[in-house]
């Protein structure tokens, strides 16, 4: 399994959707308080959670900082609670290389998208995309 075969897998829409929106979610906090998330540091905090770091303390550092953090310990609650239902109905979690394949294949996706240092490219796009998304099922 790779992750061309994580965004081909219908199974696993909702959870790429799922982490993009906490992504999302994170940028819009940021910004409401005059703060400029980057591509990279998200890039960073996929990286984080998908290498089993500890979450950064939530109120040591910058603003900023206590944001990505908040965002890496919400993705690792997420992951670590995460399952599929079968045909038959019976849930089964997500095995750990399938969820960091989840989070290689949104970091792939903001190495394609980024523009370099400073990029919010990524971001940009991926907020308008989950935003027309949510208009469809609306």
């Amino acid at each position: 399994m790779n992750t061309a075969h994580i965004k081909n897998d219908p199974r696993y829409t909702p959870v790429i959707m799922a982490i993009e929106g906490r992504i999302v979610g994170a940028d819009r906090q940021a910004k409401a308080e005059g703060i400029s998330l980057t591509d990279s540091q998200v890039r960073s905090v996929l990286n984080r959670v998908r290498k089993s770091a500890a979450v950064p303390d939530l109120n040591a550092g910058s603003r900023r900082d206590q944001i990505l953090a908040a965002l890496q310990g919400d993705l690792d609650y997420f992951g670590s609670h995460l399952s599929f239902e079968d045909e038959e109905g019976e849930r089964f979690p997500i095995s750990a290389q399938e969820w960091h394949l989840c989070l290689r294949t949104i970091e792939d996706s903001i190495r394609v998208r980024s523009s370099g240092p400073g990029s919010r490219d990524y971001l940009e796009f991926i907020t308008d995309f989950i935003a027309r998304a949510q208009a469809k099922t609306s």
